[in-house]
């Protein structure tokens, strides 16, 4: 029998919990083998489902998808978990759209800088600029998107990110 108080277990035959000092009800009909206090505390610490357990278990390494390389590592140390798997695609498209653009800008930025050394043109110049700024805005909502990305994960969330996040390479 159990406290219906506290859930401690109680001594065959105590007339009081040893812990908080609750009497013990000891009519026939009375069942304290499971307290409410027990039950709750129970609910609390063990997670409802393997989903739900396999959210806790790999949040933290789920945050690593979002951090560059280090994607590679909820690849392959968290292959089994779907939460982590979720997660590492999509970093791994971040990480794949970051690279991308990263080789395009400089090609552009000698396109049109070569062209606005050679021919003055003012428009190669104003062209040049405007691929400079749209550089560095896909470079600041990349960053909100990791941003974005590592709160889910934390949060333990499997939310697609806006605009990339219905792309799937990891299946």
């Amino acid at each position: 029998m159990f406290c219906r108080n506290c859930g401690k277990k109680l001594i065959e035959g105590s007339k009081f919990c040893d812990i908080c000092g609750t009497p013990v009800d000891t009519t026939p009909n009375n069942d304290t083998t499971t307290p409410a206090v027990y039950e709750e505390t129970i609910k609390k610490t063990i997670p409802e489902s393997n989903e739900q357990r396999d959210i806790e278990n790999n949040k933290l390494i789920s945050v690593l998808a979002y951090l560059g390389i280090f994607v590679l590592i909820p690849i392959f140390a968290a292959k089994d978990s779907p939460f982590a798997k979720f997660h590492s695609n999509q970093g791994l498209v971040l990480l794949l759209s970051e690279v991308i653009l990263c080789f395009i800008y400089p090609v552009l930025y000698m396109i049109f800088f070569l062209s606005l050394m050679f021919t003055g043109s003012s428009v190669s110049g104003l062209i040049f600029l405007i691929v400079t700024i749209l550089f560095l805005l896909l470079l600041m909502i990349i960053f909100i998107f990791i941003i974005l990305g590592i709160v889910n994960a934390l949060t333990g969330k499997k939310k697609s990110l806006p605009i990339i996040g219905r792309i799937t390479i990891l299946k």
